[in-house]
């Protein structure tokens, strides 16, 4: 009977009429096995010459390999799926608008949309899409909701810059925001700690 090739490389041999099954590793009769070779080595097992016998055991060793194989096999727990909140899907929905207008649009002040935008519009059009009416005003939006450390800021927050304030962008995670720059930037997204002049943040969707 053909065996399997096994996950340890175990091998039959017929010896003065007996059938030896070898599992490599294993020790020589009487000699005295190391700590390591005694945790990771495997006694070789002799049996009886009849066919039936070997091809019995042989089966049942396999599977016994097998199991054991499997038993090892390191296993890795998944993440729970978490159920977004609804301020977190209107939160990924507001911040996917004003991405959506990154690479083909330009900076025009006093502008909102579609392809026309001016820092406030940006927002005043993004927030639309989740039914939220903002003032096309940089400083004007700095006064709704409530207000955010930079530590714990979230994607849709409202990020606000220079003194008084006459810029805005919307903050996307990873220390990035969204913003339409100017007429010679157009829209970018940027590092918030790499552009700088930063004065406060808010938070509108579920304030």
């Amino acid at each position: 009977m053909r065996l399997r090739h096994l996950a340890l490389s175990a091998t039959l041999a017929l010896t003065n009429g007996l059938l030896v099954f070898a599992v490599p590793g294993a020790q020589p009769a009487g000699a005295r096995p190391t700590p390591a070779a005694a945790a990771s080595a495997s006694a070789a097992v002799t049996v009886g010459a009849v066919p039936s016998v070997a091809a019995e055991l042989g089966d049942a060793l396999t599977a016994a390999v097998a199991t054991q194989t499997v038993s090892r096999t390191p296993t890795v727990a998944l993440a729970e799926s978490r159920t977004l909140s609804a301020a977190e899907l209107k939160a990924r929905k507001v911040v996917a608008a004003a991405l959506s207008r990154v690479s083909n649009s330009q900076y025009v002040w006093g502008a909102a949309g579609t392809n026309s935008f001016d820092c406030s519009g940006l927002m005043l059009w993004s927030f639309k899409h989740i039914g939220i009416s903002l003032p096309h005003s940089a400083i004007a939006q700095s006064q709704l909701g409530k207000a955010v450390s930079v530590k714990d800021l979230e994607p849709g927050d409202l990020l606000f810059f220079y003194s008084p304030v006459h810029h805005v962008g919307m903050y996307i995670g990873d220390g990035r925001f969204v913003h339409a720059r100017s007429p010679r930037n157009g829209l970018q997204v940027n590092s918030l700690e790499a552009y700088g002049h930063f004065t406060s943040a808010r938070r509108i969707i579920g304030a």
